[in-house]
């Protein structure tokens, strides 16, 4: 820039393309650039520090937006009004959560901004006001988008019925609980519903503990992966498993396997829940009609 023709100094393409590669060209840019409002619009879209080149634009709700939608920081260099302005930082917030960091107090105590927040980073509720931090629902909401939320309110997992809704929501905020919660058969249980991998939470005791594998497996038959060798030799346990999925059986030891006595209970179950599901479904389609020949 410092080389063009003097006339071309205030040509918005030229100067845009030397901004695109350094800000520093602005130096030698016509300075009346930086009271153009659609110059600096195309500005701080190639470049969010370009708003360093303005001083009668940093209140301009569309300019600061795109700007700060690239960096959080344009907020510091924009004007202060704009932080605590409660459309624009909603509008803005759901763009880019970290403009959080620089939002007015009163808007931290706003659930909708927060949420706009939570829906693109958990970590929103960092800059949550106290009493949003303890609203439940907020945080089921923040637990359904990402589980690490249970990480950020770790007062929130002492209240177990809630921690109960929360693991039905995402079986991964057992990752963000206290060790205590190995111990808590139904906690376990929940989780399971939704992962096998629920049970890499839970503690030998209950790994070990074949009444607890019978309820996880008729739960998931997946768990059978963290069943030791001799649960998975376990009758019961197995017919489980196997009345959900044949595959099942790739879990079971040889010796099971070659038992007669399993074979036929197997062999009998399996008849039994066929039988079963096909008397449910002729009760739910209702008897066939034979259909009436015209004359």
């Amino acid at each position: 820039m410092k080389d063009v023709p003097h006339d071309l100094k205030s040509d918005h393409a030229i100067v845009l393309v030397a901004l695109k590669q350094d800000l520093r060209a602005f130096e030698f840019a016509d300075p009346a650039l930086g009271k153009n409002r659609m110059f600096m619009l195309e500005a701080v879209k190639l470049n969010w520090q370009a708003l360093r080149l303005t001083t009668q634009l940093l209140g301009d709700q569309e300019i600061v937006f795109e700007a700060a939608k690239r960096s959080f920081r344009a907020l510091e260099l924009a004007a202060k009004e704009l932080q605590s302005n409660r459309r624009f930082m909603l509008m803005l917030v759901s763009e880019n959560w970290k403009c959080l960091k620089l939002a007015a107090e009163e808007l931290c105590m706003d659930r909708s901004i927060i949420l706009a927040g939570i829906k693109q980073d958990a970590r929103s509720l960092t800059y949550a006001s106290p009493e949003l931090r303890s609203d439940k629902s907020l945080i089921l909401e923040a637990v359904k988008h990402d589980p690490f939320a249970m990480k950020l309110v770790p007062e929130m997992g002492h209240d177990r019925e809630f921690v109960l809704q929360a693991v039905e929501q995402s079986w991964q905020v057992l990752r963000y609980l206290d060790s205590s919660i190995k111990k808590d058969m139904e906690m376990l249980l929940i989780g399971v519903k939704s992962s096998h991998l629920a049970l890499q939470f839970a503690s030998k005791d209950w790994l070990n503990n074949a009444n607890f594998l019978l309820q996880a497996v008729r739960a998931n038959w997946r768990c059978l992966h963290y069943a030791s060798a001799e649960l998975r030799g376990n009758h019961d346990i197995m017919l489980e498993a196997l009345a959900q999925d044949w595959g099942a059986i790739a879990f079971a030891p040889k010796a099971l396997r070659e038992d007669a006595s399993f074979q036929e209970r197997a062999a009998s179950r399996l008849f039994f829940d066929e039988v079963a599901e096909s008397v449910t479904t002729e009760h739910l389609e209702g008897p066939k009609q034979e259909g009436i020949q015209k004359r």
